[in-house]
């Protein structure tokens, strides 16, 4: 996947911009709070029609300004260059395909980007949720049936919840109520099958990768487990009839019917699992260094973007918001190394040259304006 060239208009503090980036390492360089990380934002956005910093759209609009524009013209691997052109406001949002409106759902997948920030590197040490992000994310990327599961899913969970509080707060009879919710409990059964299957794949799929990865950024042999922890218990079974009959069972658990009419919301289902990386035998969370927590997401990292190769015979863009200063000097030497033998095209911004770059093109961002340097051949002299 390349990206040929981005408009970007009133998109958070960046002045209008157009880009035309180099095939692999385009460097972004400036001072803290002129635009780089909203230039990766609006180049995140135009893959995935969402950001990786705000759950909030009217967020990435200009102040004072009434709708945002990214156009982007990209490859894919396949023969014909791509445009895709999205325009949102507060209360709308409209997106063009090679010249046809198209839905959200249409468009995803035909460009993605994976992102190092330093939010993405503290997923270990964060919350349940930002490790089922980091994998589910990973699993819509690599399996095309991925993403739509997961988006059927939660819709039937924002369904569920719903129809729960009404119970709680007495706005519908306890009877319908619950007929409701066990007719939502048979749709969602089916669909969190799939759903976990995926996840359950992606994390067999990258477990092996990792471990060797991880072994080589740390220069040291470790035992690595990813594991998916529901009820109290891993999940070791990955065929659809098994996950069926235990999702079956612990969505159903009639137990759970008290406490979630009580609190207004589904208490089990895939996305309250939690996902633990056991390093050595031990809780990432708790037994890691920071230095350990930020290699295991550089492993995971690498290794969903060599799978991705593998899988779909093409790199992800590659997205890196200031991740350099995050890491030692060991941790900048191998991610550096991998960029460069591998044909990624990746966008990475920083505050001063690294020297360990060679051959990038590189831009200056200077109070959201964006400004080309000639290519460089090498940062180390």
């Amino acid at each position: 996947m390349r990206i040929n060239s981005l408009i970007i208009r009133n998109f958070r503090n960046l002045k209008d911009t157009k880009l035309k980036p180099g095939p692999h390492l385009n460097l972004f360089l400036g001072g803290n709070a002129q635009g780089k990380t909203s230039l990766l934002e609006s180049i995140y956005f135009a893959t995935s029609l969402r950001s990786f910093r705000t759950s909030f759209v009217e967020d990435l609009i200009t102040f004072a300004k009434s709708e945002s524009q990214v156009e982007c013209k990209f490859e894919n691997g396949e023969d014909q260059e791509n445009e895709v052109k999205i325009r949102f406001g507060k209360q709308e949002r409209k997106l063009v395909f090679n010249g046809k409106a198209v839905s959200k759902n249409k468009y995803w997948g035909n460009l993605q980007a994976v992102i190092f920030s330093p939010e993405s590197l503290s997923a270990i040490k964060d919350g349940p949720q930002s490790r089922r992000k980091l994998v589910d994310e990973a699993a819509a990327m690599v399996f095309k049936e991925a993403h739509p599961v997961q988006s059927q899913y939660e819709k039937l969970i924002k369904q569920k919840n719903a129809c729960l509080r009404q119970i709680k707060n007495g706005e519908i009879s306890l009877h319908s109520g619950r007929e409701i919710v066990e007719s939502l409990n048979v749709l969602l059964v089916s669909v969190a099958t799939e759903m976990l299957f995926l996840r359950l794949k992606l994390i067999e799929k990258l477990s092996g990768p990792m471990t060797e990865i991880l072994e080589k950024i740390l220069n040291e042999q470790i035992t690595l487990k990813i594991e998916n922890i529901s009820c109290g218990k891993s999940w070791k079974k990955i065929d659809l009839d098994s996950i069926g009959q235990r999702i079956e069972k612990e969505i159903k658990d009639p137990t759970n019917r008290v406490t979630e009419e009580a609190l207004g919301r589904a208490v089990e289902g895939p996305h309250r699992h939690e996902i633990f990386f056991t390093f050595n035998g031990e809780d990432a969370r708790y037994f890691c260094s920071q230095g350990q927590q930020r290699a295991l997401i550089l492993a995971f990292k690498i290794s969903q973007i060599v799978y991705h190769k593998q899988a779909l015979g093409t790199f992800p863009i590659l997205l890196l918001d200031d991740v350099l200063s995050e890491f030692d000097a060991d941790k900048r030497k191998f991610l550096m190394d991998f960029l460069s033998e591998n044909e990624a095209q990746t966008f990475l911004t920083t505050t001063e040259y690294e020297h360990l770059l060679k051959k990038a093109s590189v831009f200056h961002l200077d109070a959201g304006e964006l400004t080309k340097n000639a290519e460089r051949e090498d940062h180390g002299s």
